[in-house]
């Protein structure tokens, strides 16, 4: 996905009114991080209990939407680029992929959303995506990621046949993560 598609799509830094709760995850490391740059940070809640990830809470936008009212407050919604781009999130950086745990079997996998929530993947060739699809399932089965979703297991997200996303799996590492080192 280059950067020119992002521009004409949109839709992972802005917000439905009931998505919200897909705004992005950040450990403390990385608040840290933006921290360090930034100094002064917007709002964040703890997520899933946790004290050590946290979700940012969307603002309303400055510039009218009525399909996406929320965006995220690192969004320059003039230029529509991420104020954060070096140090975002992991949550970000992987995007349209994400690391679910599906509730019904507990698998835990590697999956990405489809074309309805990343409009640029329309466009991409499917070779492109498939090489793309491969490097993200070695990253995810790498040594070091594994470690890191032992130390914030929150960065799994909660997905039942219920939600209002579709995504497509590409990698089960529900084994790998039961035997990785870090247990």
């Amino acid at each position: 996905v280059h950067h020119e598609q992002c521009l004409r799509c949109g839709e992972c830094c802005r917000f439905r009114e009931n998505r919200q709760s897909f705004a992005p995850i950040f450990t403390v490391d990385e608040v840290d991080a933006i921290r360090a740059i930034r100094g002064t940070l917007p709002e964040f809640k703890p997520f899933k209990d946790a004290e050590n990830v946290f979700q940012i809470q969307l603002t309303k936008g400055e510039i009218s939407n009525v399909l996406y009212p929320y965006v995220c407050p690192f969004l320059d919604e003039e230029k529509y680029a991420c104020t954060i781009y070096e140090v975002r999130p992991f949550d970000c950086r992987i995007w349209p992929f994400i690391v679910l745990r599906v509730q019904e079997t507990g698998q835990v996998l590697l999956a990405h959303f489809t074309g309805s929530s990343c409009l640029a993947i329309q466009e991409v060739e499917s070779s492109h995506f498939s090489a793309y699809e491969a490097y993200m399932e070695e990253l995810v089965t790498s040594e070091g990621f594994l470690e890191f979703l032992h130390k914030y297991p929150q960065l799994i997200w909660d997905h039942n046949s219920d939600e209002k996303y579709v995504t497509i799996p590409s990698k089960d590492i529900t084994s790998l993560l039961k035997t990785s080192t870090s247990e």
